[in-house]
């Protein structure tokens, strides 16, 4: 049987993390490189979560019927810190005022407003962690937040990722956060399954559900996890993933 997930309030999640990434951001500078994210400088990183922030907010607080125009949440040049702080500042009273009951537009068609708290909150969770890795900043990830970021890596992307970039063979890799005795596991080959429970795989990746996160969503390399079983599938799950 599955055990269930720890609760995560994903409001708060997104005002700290997002507050927390202004801050690591500040600290690294503009110019600095994002070592997880190869060609990106802060610059970089600021313009890409400023404009999903934004994007979010217009999908949201406006009650979109359309995903807004690229134009319209495209970064203007020469100031990366004020077009996040535009998108941060515009997204956390829209998510305050929303109605729960949504529907709101997303790459998976209508969905409640959860769907997007939580997409918010892991997207700004990834994104802290780029800026606090560019500014040589520890990094700390609460184990009920990284265990539902795991989560939701595997249940809203990878199945849209892995059939446009599937493996070479079929895979099925168990993922355990050994903190939270929770696990995962993801099978991909004409379809893509996901349980959540450990059940008979090509692979067994063990670790803190934090160090699970960062391995999963590429923010770590295996030397943050034990890997059992054949370490190719364990790299194949992370490829068809990798967003």
């Amino acid at each position: 049987m599955a055990a269930p997930l720890p609760a995560v309030d994903w409001h708060e999640a997104i005002t700290a993390d997002s507050r927390a990434l202004d801050a690591a951001a500040r600290a690294a500078g503009a110019g600095a490189d994002v070592p997880s994210c190869p060609g990106w400088t802060v610059t970089e990183l600021l313009e890409h979560i400023g404009s999903v922030l934004y994007r979010a907010s217009l999908i949201i607080g406006e009650r979109r019927e359309r995903r807004p125009h690229r134009s319209e949440t495209t970064a203007p040049p020469g100031d990366p810190f004020g077009w996040y702080e535009q998108g941060r500042a515009a997204i956390l009273p829209a998510l305050r005022t929303a109605d729960p009951d949504g529907p709101y537009v997303t790459f998976l068609g209508p969905k409640p407003l959860q769907w997007w708290l939580r997409r918010l909150a892991n997207e700004t969770c990834v994104h802290r962690v780029d800026a606090e890795q560019a500014a040589g900043a520890p990094v700390v990830i609460d184990a009920a937040h990284a265990a539902d970021g795991i989560d939701e890596k595997l249940e809203t992307y990878l199945p849209v990722i892995a059939r446009q970039h599937p493996p070479a063979r079929p895979v099925a890799v168990t993922l355990r956060a050994d903190d939270l005795d929770v696990a995962w596991t993801a099978a991909i080959g004409d379809d893509v399954t996901v349980v959540r429970e450990a059940v008979p795989a090509d692979a067994v990746v063990t670790a803190s559900a934090a160090d699970l996160y960062l391995w999963l969503w590429d923010r770590a390399d295996d030397s943050r996890v034990d890997l059992a079983g054949d370490g190719a599938a364990a790299g194949a799950l992370r490829d068809s993933g990798r967003v």
